[in-house]
């Protein structure tokens, strides 16, 4: 089909292209193999009219020489049709292996996709629990929780008595506020706890009932951060909250750099479950994430979730992923249903080192030539190991696209089309070679008269066969032609999967950085250094660092007094002094707003960014100052880096105006706009999905990808929208014409189709 009459083909917001490329591809190819049996049939047919022609030419031979003739051509072509069938079946048998791979290689990428968000999201858990750690009110709850305790005879105290004390303490109540109001900020904690050197909670945000009475000393996670350390655990059953959390744990310290006790957290497994949930999956498809011992910690369908605990072995995929390894491969569940699966570990992301988690899909293929499902993927070391290292690579800051495995699968199925159609046009030769054979014999019967009656019915069995082996040729062409169809709806989901994946990361990462402004702003010690009426504030300068080191995604955070000036920096002292009364950011956060700005390239940085803004109140609920930080845009860059897409795609983040601002090729940043385009057109209206469009600026026609944001949770985002696109002419195939039942209106020349849910 030519670019010309192509298609727009769009799926709206809340619904994908769907993975029905999936099974249509791989019933496409068993499609073929049936036709093979037809032509096994008529071969096997011709065999036998040769074996007839030659007794015929043999009774024949002296009187009739031209049937001889005949004869040892028709065995001549029947050989010919042996030999190009057998060809055939080893072609079409690769293509259904080479489908098998393009299906799990799908899941793979898409594996990648989640475990990649989950180790994100975990990265910033890792950060919160550290950067809690150095509030000054839990370190003086902590401290004046020691001097109550010296004060008791605390070998004597019931845990009654301990609770009681407790909750009468005006630093536990302070500490509890605070860590009440920043759960509510993240959302994504069960509870935070402040245990004392003994082991006693003495601070619950959440359970009260637990401050005083609960011990966890014996807790591996409670002495590995007594000693030091940030402890990160499993998923597991959290008892004292009857919930599936991961804990976070680390060492408070006071001003002597003592450890004087710990604060863990208590990430509740909702949240990570909801990224399966909301992975847009299709029905066929199990997700998964899987532990290092191989134990399911989440899965798209939860009611298996803590009750399922035996390990994943009985797959060789989740063998693999507990050795270490990332991959796909087609294989047999215990059911001896075949599947398909791709597998992913994650390495962790920045100083956060992970679990050695696995994000996994699995699918059962239906039904399917079983016996031609067994092939493995990847299975060999040397495959492993490269797959394995292109995993690493894909989530390291590069902007140099790769090759894809997907990628590398669909040239070989085009290839494998290829062949097939040049098979299929030498078959098609021979037939038309076989057809003047079946004329020729029936004119030499009719010259023989009496003595060619059994030739003319030998001629009129190869004229049979002829129309058989047309049939025959017409339906493979078909199936090739639904092959490239399916194999271009494969290009164009994983454009769709691709956009929706990284616009959702962008806007969990700014929801982070959003809690992250929010959480700080409350903070006693700026607030009281915000008050002090001081040119500078070292200490909150120094607590501003620390705070700058722990999340890595800042160039700089700021406290700035009522007047707009910057009395503290965390990284750049040289701030200190500066005005930025006439900045908005600056205002709306006095006026009481959590404000963002949109990006934007600082002129004192040198670079892309944007900022978050917070008013800093007093007990009385009036702004006393703002808290501002400027987020690394490299952070977005390494998102979008981390896209798994070919090597022709180009992955554009643009701003609700179209705006670029962010790409895998770094050029015409803040300049190049896509207001030209339908596919901006149809984001402001909220759809997402896939279209080919003509640009008007290079005439070029695209495959197109789209998602627009629409925030996370309580961070609303800036109507931001991911467009992938990927050059047709040069694509393993071409978005093709698809007849729907849909509604449908005309568009310039096309068809602009919608599907709704």
């Amino acid at each position: 089909m030519s670019a010309k009459n192509m298609n727009f083909h769009l799926i709206s917001n809340n619904n994908v292209l769907k993975m029905a490329d999936k099974s249509n591809l791989l019933t496409a190819t068993t499609r073929m193999k049936v036709s093979l049996q037809i032509l096994d049939q008529i071969n096997s047919k011709a065999n036998l009219i040769a074996f007839n022609a030659a007794i015929e030419g043999a009774r024949t031979r002296g009187r009739l020489d031209s049937f001889s003739i005949v004869a040892e051509q028709i065995l001549t072509q029947a050989m010919r049709n042996m030999e190009l069938s057998e060809k055939l079946g080893q072609l079409v048998e690769k293509l259904h292996n080479v489908a098998l791979r393009s299906t799990a290689a799908r899941y793979y990428e898409l594996a990648v996709d989640l475990i990649d968000k989950l180790e994100r999201n975990l990265f910033c858990r890792n950060c919160d629990v550290q950067a809690w750690a150095v509030f000054d009110v839990n370190i003086k709850c902590l401290m004046e929780v020691e001097a109550l305790k010296r004060e008791l005879d605390f070998n004597k105290v019931s845990k009654e008595e301990l609770h009681a004390k407790l909750l009468a303490s005006s630093d536990v109540k302070q500490a509890r506020e605070l860590l009440e109001k920043i759960m509510g900020i993240y959302i994504v904690y069960s509870d935070v706890w402040l245990i004392d050197k003994e082991g006693f909670v003495v601070v619950s945000a959440k359970h009260p009932n637990l401050i005083g009475k609960t011990n966890v000393a014996e807790s591996s996670w409670f002495q590995s951060a007594m000693s030091g350390e940030v402890d990160v655990s499993d998923m597991d059953f959290e008892p004292a909250l009857k919930s599936f959390v991961v804990r976070y744990s680390g060492p408070v310290y006071n001003n002597e750099k003592q450890i004087i006790g710990v604060i863990t957290t208590r990430f509740n497994w909702d949240y990570a479950q909801e990224m399966i949930d909301n992975g847009h999956f299709d029905d066929s498809v199990q997700a998964y994430i899987i532990s290092k011992q191989g134990l399911v910690l989440a899965n798209s369908d939860t009611s298996g979730l803590g009750v399922y605990r035996e390990p994943m072995n009985w797959l060789d995929a989740g063998k693999d992923s507990m050795n270490g390894y990332s991959g796909f491969a087609i294989e047999t569940a215990r059911n001896g249903a075949p599947v398909a699966v791709g597998y992913a570990k994650g390495k962790g992301y920045n100083t956060y080192k992970g679990r050695g988690w696995t994000g996994l899909l699995l699918s059962r293929l239906g039904n399917i030539c079983f016996e031609h499902m067994l092939h493995r993927v990847g299975r060999d070391e040397q495959e492993l190991n490269a797959i394995n290292n292109e995993a690493d690579n894909l989530l390291l800051f590069n902007n140099k696209r790769k090759r894809i495995e997907s990628e590398k699968v669909n040239e070989e199925l085009i290839l494998c089309m290829d062949n097939i159609n040049h098979l299929v046009s030498e078959i098609n030769t021979t037939n038309n070679e076989t057809n003047m054979l079946a004329i020729n014999a029936a004119i030499q019967a009719g010259i023989a008269g009496t003595e060619g009656e059994s030739f003319a019915v030998i001629a009129g069995e190869i004229g049979g066969l002829a129309e058989k082996s047309v049939g025959f040729v017409n339906e493979v062409n078909k199936t090739t032609k639904d092959l490239q169809k399916e194999v271009s709806a494969t290009v164009a989901a994983r454009l769709s999967d691709a956009a929706r994946d990284t616009i959702d990361k962008i806007d969990r990462m700014l929801f982070e950085r959003f809690c992250d402004i929010q959480a700080w702003a409350s903070f006693s010690c700026f607030r009281k250094a915000v008050q002090a009426g001081q040119d500078r504030n070292f200490e909150a300068s120094d607590l501003l660092h620390k705070i700058q080191k722990i999340y890595e995604v800042y160039f700089d955070i700021s406290l700035l007094d009522t007047q707009g000036k910057v009395i503290a920096s965390g990284s750049r002292r040289e701030l200190i002094g500066q005005n930025h009364a006439n900045r908005k950011w600056f205002q709306e956060a006095l006026q009481g707003k959590v404000y963002f700005t949109d990006v934007y390239k600082s002129a004192t940085i040198n670079s892309l960014t944007m900022n978050f803004s917070a008013p800093i109140f007093d007990k009385n609920g009036e702004a006393v100052g703002v808290i501002s930080s400027r987020f690394n845009w490299n952070y977005i860059y390494d998102i979008i880096d981390a896209v798994i897409v070919d090597s022709r795609s180009q992955v554009s983040l643009i701003n609700s105006e179209g705006i670029l601002i962010g790409s895998n090729d770094r050029e015409q940043i803040l300049e190049k706009s896509f207001k030209h385009l339908k596919a901006y057109v149809l984001l402001q209206q909220g759809q997402n999905g896939v279209q080919s469009e003509t640009d008007s600026l290079d005439g070029r026609e695209y495959a197109i990808g789209l998602a627009k944001g629409r925030g996370h949770n309580t961070y609303s985002g800036k109507g931001w929208s991911v467009i992938i696109r990927r050059p047709i002419e040069s694509s393993s195939g071409k978005l093709e014409e698809k007849e729907s039942s849909e509604s449908s209106e005309s568009k310039g020349g096309r068809k602009l189709r919608l599907v709704n849910e």
